[in-house]
């Protein structure tokens, strides 16, 4: 074991494992390193990158969706249990215990095997499983009730990063894709947004926050894409606010995940353009406005106070990609683009054909979206079982047991343009499942199937490939690349979605909510509005009560008159 423990650490060391450093139940952490707040995940153009004190290196995702617990198993904490939790991430990430073979009985046993692979339950009871995967994909979190903190911590002490979301399925973190901007915005998302990043940003290893899955499915939905425009743009004039003030260290890419069957414009529209479009809109600039092409140190008149701000944050941007000194091109509303992605159903496609002898669905994928500006990754991905081979008789299984091929195909050859994937997943929807025993019941972790077997053995393979070209000293240098891409122009992609029949709302007109939410500033100027307003009303009231005052002492004091103007007298009719 290494002897720096910030470098790397023991089982003992992670929340919720209770082995002892010198016990041999357990095998050591030896190729964990935990994520400090020195390996935040930033973005530089159209790729992700790690950078330390003294290198900055791309950073590919190579994830797989966490299961969602069940809040019927313990409503009042929405199914959290950290200890459960993290037992899952031990399960995928430690490695499994040596089994102890002799030579001469693996031998006479006629037993091919390398004594050190074991069986999956032994790998579960003495160990983990051994993925080397680096991120998970959380979809459902509370950050208003719970407090994540023991996990998030416990998932950097086992090198993991977290793409968390930003919205929520009900109360004040919708963003109802049923509505038309801008009435699909609201006041109470963005503080939502806000209050969970202030939480959220605390730890290093959370890599993005999701502000939309799949909200423009269809061309009515297309009516709410302004309101994810305008909700990104608050978060980012939030952050830099936050970071600029001292009450935040970094600023955290703001991510929108897409489903690849979206369709507009009719049944002749390509979906791979239609997927190009959705980008290119959710990561538009207009020039002249809001793109700034000069050094961030020059005084520069963005046209609007926020814009303002966002230049003079952009000098402590830590971690986040909203970075004016990197890019000097303003601001797209998404950092990354997620592409939710259900293809590769064949054992015998490719990379450049599918198994009909049809364009290969990645490489039209990689071919329309390669000169994006932004990161691109498979933010979901994976067959259904129940189509995987459904053609092949030969090859089908029972059970639709994926061979996960894709895995290497994204690593090599949709590098230049892809920065990772999130397998789907642990265990959810059936027809994707990796593990048997679900659905998951919130406290015991679930067996492996033969299809997680066969993705950990793909990911081992791009493992070793990265490994091996570390070692020999090789990098890939994407700046030249990254500086190619740069935005495009709203207007011209929205003259583009025009003639597909969707018309949208201008997002720039949509109210901002950015400046109305715990910043050092609001709070200065709103006490002191609100200080005014007590003194204003109070001095109003205390004034209109001295003139009924004045007014009912006078009425008392002057004499009744009769109808002829003068005062009545007693006993005079």
């Amino acid at each position: 074991m290494n002897d720096d423990p910030t470098n790397t650490t023991s089982t003992a060391d992670i929340p919720g494992t209770n082995a002892n450093p010198k016990s041999n139940t357990m095998a050591t952490l030896d190729k964990i390193t935990p994520i400090t707040p020195k390996d935040t995940i930033h973005v530089h153009g159209k790729h992700l990158y790690r950078t330390t004190d003294t290198t900055s290196t791309p950073f590919t995702i190579r994830g797989i969706a966490f299961p969602t617990p069940p809040e019927i198993y313990n409503p009042s904490t929405h199914g959290y249990n950290a200890t459960t939790w993290l037992a899952i991430l031990r399960q995928l990430r430690l490695p499994p215990k040596k089994k102890e073979v002799s030579p001469i009985q693996d031998s006479n046993s006629g037993n091919s095997s390398h004594p050190d692979i074991i069986t999956e339950t032994e790998a579960q009871n003495e160990g983990g499983l051994g993925l080397n995967f680096n991120t998970i994909r959380l979809y459902r979190m509370y950050p208003d009730q719970i407090d994540y903190s023991e996990f998030l911590e416990g998932a950097a002490a086992l090198g993991i990063y977290v793409i968390v979301p930003l919205t929520s399925a009900f109360g004040h973190g919708v963003l109802d894709r049923t509505s038309p901007a801008p009435k699909c915005y609201h006041p109470h998302l963005f503080h939502y947004g806000a209050r969970a990043l202030k939480k959220y940003l605390k730890y290093p290893n959370v890599l993005a926050g999701m502000v939309g899955n799949e909200v423009m499915n269809d061309e009515k939905a297309w009516k709410a894409a302004p309101c994810v425009r305008a909700y990104a743009r608050d978060l980012k004039l939030y952050m830099a606010r936050m970071v600029e003030e001292g009450v935040l260290e970094r600023t955290l890419p703001l991510m929108y995940a897409g489903q690849d069957s979206s369709m507009i414009g009719g049944a002749d529209t390509d979906p791979n353009e239609v997927m190009k479009l959705t980008v290119d809109y959710l990561s538009c600039v207009e020039y002249g406005k809001s793109v700034v092409v000069v050094n961030s140190e020059e005084d520069v008149d963005v046209g609007s106070v926020s814009k303002q701000v966002a230049l003079r944050a952009s000098g402590s941007a830590g971690g986040g990609s909203w970075n004016f000194e990197d890019h000097k091109f303003g601001e797209s509303p998404i950092d990354i683009f997620g592409l939710n992605v259900e293809s590769w159903c064949s054992s015998t496609q490719t990379f450049e054909y599918n198994s009909d002898g049809t364009i290969g669905t990645y490489y039209s994928l990689w071919k329309a979206l390669k000169k994006s500006s932004v990161p691109i990754i498979f933010s979901e991905m994976g067959c259904p079982h129940s189509h995987f081979d459904r053609d092949d008789l030969e090859r089908k299984t029972k059970e639709g047991t994926r061979d996960w091929k894709q895995v290497e195909v994204v690593s090599r050859d949709m590098a230049d343009s892809w920065s990772g994937f999130v397998a789907y997943t642990y265990d959810g929807p059936e027809d994707f499942v990796m593990f048997k025993g679900g659905p998951w019941d919130g406290q015991h972790v679930l067996e492996p199937t033969k299809d997680f077997e066969n993705f950990r053995k793909e990911l081992a393979k791009v493992t070793l490939l990265e490994d091996g070209a570390e070692e020999a000293g090789i990098r890939n240098d994407y700046s030249s690349v990254d500086s190619k891409f740069l935005p495009r122009q709203c207007s011209d992609v929205e003259s583009e979605l025009m003639g597909l029949g969707v018309r949208l709302f201008n997002d720039d007109e949509i109210r901002s909510y950015a400046m109305t939410e715990d910043s050092h500033y609001f709070r200065r100027t709103g006490n002191l509005f609100w200080i005014m307003a007590f003194i204003l009303v109070g001095g109003f009231t205390l004034v209109m009560r001295r003139n009924r005052r004045a007014r009912k002492i006078g009425y008392e004091s002057v004499p009744s008159h009769g109808n002829d103007g003068y005062p009545m007298m007693a006993g005079v009719a």
